[in-house]
């Protein structure tokens, strides 16, 4: 029987570089405490300064992104700051926790036939680019564990669900 705080989607891009390959199929626990460093899969609401992100990713049929949990700063206003990183480019995106949606931790995955999750020396180089923004802030609860992606999306989940049992 599926875990209830679980569900799958596909990665799309090259943010994470070979760590998350494009088209992998990942697991994601909705429940789960999340730690710096962690993989995350990060939906963001379109309220400014992200209207623009909003319309680009809902353009390309997307719901989030796949980034980096880096730890959590205090913002000038006195908000919570979550910060995300991705490896290619190496970027930090800080998010007022208000911008928030969800925010869950990826468990697993299957990569696409022939490729692997090692990180390459590009990679590598990234992550070494990140490492001194990463920020103590101990274990976090997920943003929004309720979150589930929308139903037209549950057709999409099974075929991929098909295309992993049968080796994808």
């Amino acid at each position: 029987m599926k875990n209830r705080s679980s569900y799958e989607f596909l990665n799309c891009g090259h943010c994470l570089g070979s760590l998350i390959p494009d088209g992998s199929f990942l697991a994601v626990d909705a429940n789960a405490e999340i730690e710096v460093g962690d993989i995350v899969t990060v939906v963001i609401k379109p309220v400014a300064p992200f209207v623009d992100h909003d319309a680009w990713a809902s353009g390309k049929g997307w719901l989030g992104v796949t980034k980096i949990f880096l730890g959590i700063e205090e913002g000038r206003n006195g908000e919570q700051l979550y910060l995300f990183g991705q490896i290619n480019p190496p970027l930090i995106a800080p998010v007022p926790k208000s911008a928030l949606a969800a925010v869950h931790l990826v468990t697993g995955g299957v990569t696409p036939t022939g490729l692997d999750s090692v990180m390459t020396d590009s990679d590598q180089a990234g992550m070494n680019l990140l490492a001194p923004f990463f920020r103590a802030c101990g274990t976090q609860q997920p943003v929004n564990p309720d979150w589930r992606p929308p139903k037209e999306n549950e057709a999409m989940t099974r075929l991929l669900a098909l295309a992993n049992a049968e080796g994808y």
